[in-house]
């Protein structure tokens, strides 16, 4: 006579698909959060010194010497 109960190992058991944590929106959401604040830093920073080299160079243009230069080391240092 056969044995009715199963042996564990000839009947796999398979678990249920999961999300990794990573994919989790509560993980996601802080994630791209801080990905978009950074980009949109970096595009200000970029802009903003664009802005400054083009001011400094129609000064320059306009009035060129020393007293300019003077200026913009004291307006826009580094």
């Amino acid at each position: 006579m056969s044995n009715p109960l199963t042996v564990p190992s000839e009947e796999p058991r398979i678990l249920p698909a999961q999300l990794p944590t990573w994919l989790h929106p509560r993980t996601l959401i802080p994630l791209g959060l801080a990905l978009v604040a950074g980009i949109a830093l970096l595009i200000w920073q970029y802009s903003k010194a664009e802005k400054a080299r083009s001011e400094s160079n129609l000064l320059l243009e306009t009035k060129p010497g020393a007293e300019t230069w003077a200026q913009l080391i004291r307006d826009y240092p580094g």
